[in-house]
């Protein structure tokens, strides 16, 4: 006879498989709103004992399906789906922060609405042509042409006071995010140790002779795992990320080229300001070199530092914020030279006549301390030369107006050689040009990034369906197996109470 109790081993194994399993459902269920939580299950294997190996072999093949084997809890995640998605998160990001900060650096230097600078310089054109006109209200005329001065040089100023706030939320905003970065770098660094341990506590560890172990990482604490996976997550949005798994169920993040994240044990990032050009250089504090290739710090760092062809120092040769500063302090560079040079008295060549000049007294003349001449705001006149007696001066007005057709090299001819006018046109091309392809590369890969996110979580979010329909099924296997249980009992029962009782 089979033994007695092998039927009831198999029911109570079957019993507690299809408890287990409604329990995990119950927690799916539970989480389907949870930020993060993977979907997880019951391993099931059919349970078999070998007696191969035993003194005594029962030799007894109706033996051996012995029940099922609830192995452990699972979570149903696919890994190259989340190294695919942190890499298109890291490219999203970068491409959005640039989008924004460029789209902020356009609103600012926008030249549609009346008040731009191309309107400003056509303003101070107007007026100078209406200054050249023969007329008896020539002083009126001088007043009018000293007011569409100072309202171009207010354009360059309100233009460097917007791009430097600019320049300054960035810098903001690149503070919190390295904040936010160390901060994220440590609890991933915490939860390393976390799970080690947990590993440890389980039992599921395999000791080398060497000494060294290695953790079953099959079946662990699931909800570390998600809070170190969000994780993740988040770090790649500041930069590229490479996670290896270990031996002990920590992983080693390597970001921005730099080994950050290695057991529980954490680097952070810092940077340092370039006193002399204002730019900022990023390094990590175990020693290691910050070389980004994506991420929101990337895209921050490039427009902050980026000086075009004018940069120095800890600055890029990206079109960012510094290098349109730089725009605007060589075209205030070039306005008051240019018209200082041709506003010349030929009669008293050495005599300084000043159309404009810096307000803080510095011989370099910038967007920020460009300001008409207090002398020719005191006597507007004093455009015309002192021997023409308020007369025009055919050929010195001729060299005024010159100027605004004028070729000049900004930037030492590195930049752009050309007029004003041509020049305001040159810059904001530019800027539509880097907008409109940044525009493509984020939308772009944010459609390949919810992509990517739509597959995990049609692999790894709860299905409010899904669980309902396995809650009915597993219930229906805890009903059946406890009824198998109650059967068992009563065949016991016959067999203990009634057998034997004929011929007594």
């Amino acid at each position: 006879m089979r033994p007695t109790f092998l039927g009831f081993e198999t029911a109570r194994t079957s019993l507690m498989a299809s408890q287990k399993a409604l329990d995990i459902t119950s927690n799916n269920i539970s989480n389907i709103n949870t930020t993060g939580y993977t979907r997880q299950r019951v391993d099931l294997f059919s349970m078999v004992t070998e007696s191969g190996t035993s003194r005594y072999s029962t030799g007894n093949v109706m033996a051996s399906g012995q029940g099922v084997l609830a192995a452990g809890v699972d979570q149903i995640r696919d890994a190259f789906l989340d190294k695919k998605f942190r890499e298109l998160n890291s490219d999203t990001s970068e491409a959005g922060i640039k989008q924004s900060i460029m789209t902020d650096i356009e609103n600012v230097l926008d030249n549609i609405d009346t008040t731009g600078l191309q309107s400003a310089l056509l303003g101070f054109q107007k007026s100078m042509q209406s200054f050249a006109t023969d007329s008896t209200d020539r002083t009126e005329l001088a007043h009018i042409l000293t007011q569409s001065a100072k309202q171009l040089v207010n354009v360059i100023n309100n233009y460097d006071f917007k791009l430097t706030q600019i320049q300054e939320q960035t810098k903001f905003e690149i503070d919190a995010t390295v904040g936010d970065l160390n901060a994220t770098l440590e609890k991933i660094a915490l939860l390393n140790k976390q799970i080690s341990q947990n590993y440890i506590a389980s039992g599921g560890v395999s000791l080398s002779l060497a000494g060294d172990y290695t953790v079953n990482t099959t079946y662990g604490p699931n909800e570390l795992l998600d809070a170190r996976n969000v994780l993740l997550d988040n770090l790649s949005t500041y930069g590229d990320i490479e996670v290896t798994n270990e031996n002990d169920g920590g992983v080693t993040v390597i970001f921005a080229g730099a080994k950050v994240i290695e057991g529980s044990e954490a680097t952070s990032l810092t940077y340092r300001e370039d006193s002399t050009t204002g730019g900022l250089t990023f390094y990590f504090n175990n020693g290691e070199s910050y070389n980004p290739s994506a991420g929101s710090l990337k895209g921050y760092s490039e427009l902050y530092n980026g000086n075009g062809c004018y940069a120095s120092g800890a600055q890029n040769a990206t079109q960012g914020i510094a290098y349109y500063k730089s725009v605007i302090d060589k075209f205030a560079e070039a306005i008051a030279t240019e018209f200082n040079a041709a506003n010349v008295d030929t009669a008293a060549p050495t005599v300084s006549r000043p159309l404009f000049s810096s307000s803080d007294g510095s011989s370099v003349i910038t967007a920020k301390n460009l300001r008409v001449s207090d002398s020719w705001l005191k006597d507007p006149m004093s455009i015309l030369p002192s021997t023409q007696d308020g007369e025009l001066d055919n050929a010195h007005i001729f060299r005024l107006q010159s100027v605004f057709k004028k070729d000049i090299a900004f930037g030492d001819n590195s930049d752009y050689t050309g007029t004003f006018e041509g020049y305001i046109s040159f810059y904001s091309n530019r800027i539509a040009q880097e907008i409109q392809y940044q525009t493509g590369v984020y939308e772009s890969n944010q459609s390949l990034t919810y992509s990517v996110k739509s597959e995990i979580e049609s692999i790894s979010s709860v299905s409010l369906d899904e669980e309902g329909v396995n809650m009915m099924n597993y219930q229906k296997w805890f009903n059946a197996s406890a009824r198998i249980m109650t059967t068992l009992d009563e065949a016991l029962e016959t067999i203990i109470n009634r057998m034997g009782l004929v011929g007594r």
